[in-house]
């Protein structure tokens, strides 16, 4: 298909060039198409060479060997990130995820065999980090062929000599985008202050890296041209050591693009890098549109380009700041000057970030400019020590003098100054109020836009405005502020009281109901678990009435202990089977654990679950839903009260009535609502 689409698009491109080749509009034409082009061959040819050569194993047992690129401890085992190496069955080069319940028997770098079974249903988000098959090892062993420690490895565990917890986490996570030393309080609090975006290895870590170099290269005499050139290598050593990650790569490619720009004296374009390195990644791994680290990283650079600099000068130009730069001198005004560059940034990024954000995790950071404006500035001395650190401690590795050990230590000592910093900036800005912005508040922002728009127009020329009329102004703002504001909140108490909201996973259904939920089904992945973490928090449950595994065994329920671990759970009924019970077990904090034979559960008023001949049985409202599959991706009974039954693509999708309200934008849409007239309350008979 692709070599057929090639040959066509180049006539067509062609002869719009010979009609008329002095307007613009036919090159522009003839670059979006070919890039166009030359992108589906690329991905057609992709696709074919993965998923045709991986999907005939779907099930099947294979022998495998593959190289180990990174590796985690999970509360049942381990789980690895391999990438194939000399196998038959399967063409080399192609990621994978490993399974094992036994403990780790490999490190980074490692070449690995190992038996399991594969399975390449997969979600976009896998294929969109270029994984293409699940490898479940079990209880199968895995064995150790070679032992091959990379590069990233032996820093990795350099910095483990030189950082200790919690420091070490943030120095991982800043210089190579390791997440797995970082502890969990942590983690939340810079994902509430809206700093996590610094664990992850983006366009502020390249571009600090670049400028060092170049600046470090232009003091031994050389050329700017030739410096920036020089650069490229380092910033690409950078992008493998973080894994090629697409916000890194993007990243990369840009500053390519910068580099020989202006080494052959061209002007620098931003938003030609940025569609460039989109045609790259997307021409190179296709399912890289699916990664959420793609998109955001796009979407937040696209909002720098285009709003950062016009932001920076509304904000240079404002009474304030061009009063502050008059009065504080030239370093003051040069302080200041930072600062705007930095609120502009931020809110340019938050901005165009905002929609994903409320889409993926439901939420958003509130303060996130006052956490950048006072922790971003720590990031660059943090990297620079960082890197002089392990630049000293692999001298020291080397030539075994101890001076070179002493200054290692000496500069993880003043990084952590600065990495303290940034935590210490995470934990206060994530204890003020409204640390976060849910999903579910979206209506209250609207709200908050229109009193804005209210008050300037009342304030739009008050002052010329004789008394009466300046009276009669206030009071219609007055008025209109109030009457807007009760009646968001009043929609929203009287949209959520009583209603009960049944969301559905890929093996799980969520019941919430007045800040109070329940979970039934299976938990298969560590991604559907964080799906379900999300949904509970935006809708407000802090704790869980009632967790129900339908599944036989709990030798695939991967993301069951995590949720317990995260919710305080009231009671878990789980059949005391398969591998990771044990796990489950432990991860309860409180609560009592309950086989599922002949259970009947009433909670949340009037919400009774029982444990039948077909699966669970579920009545709320005068309704009965049915499992019918092996999923709950079917919801059956009674819909016909209140409720459009449409059959799409084998599922039902059961649409309310417009009487029942207004869905929240960029949320987890409800599979089904239900009025319930009693409130909610827990009555659990086993």
């Amino acid at each position: 298909m692709g070599a057929v689409i090639l040959p066509v698009i180049l006539i067509i491109n062609f002869i719009l060039y010979l009609f008329d080749k002095r307007k613009r509009w036919i090159s522009a034409v003839l670059l979006l198409s070919l890039s166009a082009t030359v992108a589906l061959v690329s991905c057609f040819a992709a696709t074919e060479r993965t998923m045709a050569a991986v999907y005939p194993f779907q099930g099947e047992k294979l022998s495998l060997t593959a190289q180990v690129l990174e590796w985690d401890v999970a509360d049942y085992g381990c789980k690895y990130l391999v990438r194939t190496v000399g196998n038959e069955e399967i063409p080399n080069g192609i990621l994978a995820r490993v399974y094992s319940y036994g403990e780790s028997a490999a490190d980074e770098g490692d070449l690995i065999h190992f038996s399991s079974v594969i399975e390449t249903k997969l979600k976009n988000y896998d294929y969109g980090r270029n994984i293409f098959f699940y490898a479940f090892a079990g209880e199968e062993p895995i064995e150790r062929l070679q032992k091959g420690e990379s590069i990233r490895g032996k820093l990795m565990q350099l910095t483990e000599k030189l950082y200790d917890p919690p420091v070490l986490g943030l120095i991982q996570g800043v210089l190579f985008g390791e997440k797995k030393n970082m502890e969990a309080p942590f983690s939340q609090m810079m994902k509430q202050a809206g700093l996590v975006h610094l664990l992850a290895v983006s366009g502020i870590h390249i571009s600090l890296l670049a400028a060092f170099f170049t600046k470090f290269l232009k003091a031994l005499k050389i050329p700017s041209r030739i410096a920036n050139l020089i650069s490229l290598f380092m910033v690409w050593g950078y992008v493998a050591l973080a894994q090629f990650s697409p916000s890194a790569v993007r990243a990369g490619i840009m500053a390519s693009f910068y580099a020989v720009g202006f080494f052959l004296g061209r002007e620098n374009d931003s938003l030609s890098a940025l569609s460039a390195a989109a045609i790259l990644i997307v021409g190179i791994a296709p399912f890289s549109i699916y990664s959420v680290s793609f998109q955001l990283s796009f979407l937040v650079t696209l909002g720098i380009v285009l709003c950062a600099k016009p932001l920076t000068q509304l904000f240079n130009q404002s009474c304030l700041v061009a009063f502050l730069m008059g009065t504080m001198g030239r370093k003051g005004e040069k302080i200041i000057h930072s600062a705007c560059v930095t609120v502009a940034t931020t809110l340019a990024a938050s901005v165009f970030s905002a929609p994903l954000l409320l889409y993926y995790f439901y939420s958003l950071p509130v303060w996130g400019i006052l956490a950048a404006l006072l922790a971003l500035w720590a990031v660059s001395p943090l990297m620079i020590l960082a890197m002089l650190s392990l630049g000293f401690g692999i001298i020291w590795l080397v030539s075994g003098w101890g001076v070179f050990l002493i200054a290692a230590n000496t500069a993880a000592g003043l990084a952590g100054i600065f990495a303290r910093w940034i935590l210490l900036v995470s934990k206060a800005v994530s204890q003020l109020p409204f640390t976060t912005f849910d999903s579910h508040e979206i209506p209250v922002m609207l709200c908050f836009c229109v009193v804005l728009v209210l008050v300037f127009m009342m304030t739009h020329h008050f002052a010329k405005l004789p008394l009466p009329q300046r009276t009669i102004r206030a009071k219609c703002c007055f008025s209109g502020c109030v009457l807007c504001f009760c009646s968001v909140m009043i929609a929203h108490q009287l949209a959520g009281a009583s209603v009960l909201s049944i969301f559905s996973t890929e093996n799980a259904l969520i019941l919430c109901k007045d800040e109070q939920a329940a979970v039934l089904g299976d938990i298969k992945s560590v991604y559907e678990e964080q799906k379900i973490s999300s949904i509970l928090r935006c809708e407000q449950v802090d704790s869980l009435e009632l967790l129900f595994c339908d599944s036989t065994t709990t030798d695939k329920s991967y993301g069951l202990d995590t949720l317990l671990s995260e919710f305080d759970t009231k009671v878990t009924v789980v059949e005391p089977q398969g591998a990771l019970y044990p796990h489950i077990q432990k991860a309860m904090y409180s609560g009592k654990m309950v086989a599922p034979q002949g259970i009947s559960a009433r909670l949340m008023g009037d919400i009774t679950i029982r444990q039948g001949e077909d699966g669970i049985q579920i009545f709320a409202a005068g309704k009965k839903l049915l499992k019918a599959s092996e999923n709950y991706d079917i919801i059956e009974g009674s819909v016909n009260d209140g409720y459009d039954a449409v059959w799409e693509s084998g599922n039902w999708n059961l649409e309310p009535c417009q009487e029942m309200g207004l869905f929240s934008i960029l949320r987890e849409k409800p599979v089904l609502k239900l009025r319930m007239d009693r409130k909610a309350g827990t009555q659990n008979d086993f």
